[in-house]
């Protein structure tokens, strides 16, 4: 089975950084480096004998038979497809904060490399899903939406709403903070850096008719 925390608001609640998401009944302790969107719970997973983790090395076949990490796989697999169910569930229902299953998917040098296999499966459930509208308040697919970086941004406000000017599929405000340093390398950010880049060269741009316009990153770190 899998688990996730909703609030009276029907905001799915973040997860802590590092927070044991594998159960065999009871939490396996010392297994924070196998980390998941959700909990997981399966009292048929085949641990190690400090119970620390699950078994994820070797043959998932052995002898014609299913072998322990082929067993643990399995489970694995099935804990993702329930969530993919699950997923579309809370859409369709206006569930919010989907930012929260972003725990596990951002790998770093604790991400176990057995474990990147699900973990890359769960990020493309997640990118090809409408967990995310856009400025108009429209549910659009995660991965053709633009995520705004508000790193050193004074006023973040104000570069979201210029940008949406721009761009049609900029996440909305509060969707966009809530996925501050929660994407991974196929998601779109757009750096105020890029922004200003490409507005100075639709300034350019013999096809429009104004004057070149101009704009510095410092205008949105400074304050506008």
């Amino acid at each position: 089975s899998i688990a996730f925390e909703v609030d009276s608001n029907n905001n799915l609640v973040n997860l802590e950084t590092d927070n044991i998401c594998l159960f065999c009944t009871f939490p396996l302790i010392g297994s924070e480096n196998y980390q998941f969107p959700f909990i997981l719970n399966s009292p048929h997973f085949e641990t190690f004998t400090e119970r620390n983790g699950i078994i994820l090395e070797g043959d998932k076949i052995k002898s014609d038979k299913l072998s322990n990490t082929g067993l643990n796989c399995l489970i694995i697999d099935s804990s993702i497809e329930l969530f993919r169910i699950i997923l579309q569930w809370l859409i369709q229902n206006n569930y919010s904060n989907f930012a929260s299953f972003s725990n596990g998917l951002i790998f770093n040098s604790k991400t176990l490399p057995q474990m990147k296999p699900f973990l890359m499966n769960l990020r493309e459930i997640l990118e090809n899903s409408k967990i995310i509208h856009n400025s108009e308040n429209v549910q659009t697919v995660f991965k053709q939406t633009f995520i705004l970086d508000f790193n050193n941004i004074k006023e973040p406000k104000a570069f979201h709403k210029l940008a949406s000017q721009f761009y049609a599929n900029v996440a909305s405000f509060e969707e966009c903070l809530q996925w501050q340093h929660k994407t991974w390398p196929s998601i779109s950010v757009l750096y105020v850096e890029t922004f200003v880049s490409h507005i100075d060269n639709f300034g350019k741009d013999s096809n429009f008719n104004s004057e070149p316009f101009q704009l510095s990153h410092k205008v949105f770190k400074s304050g506008l």
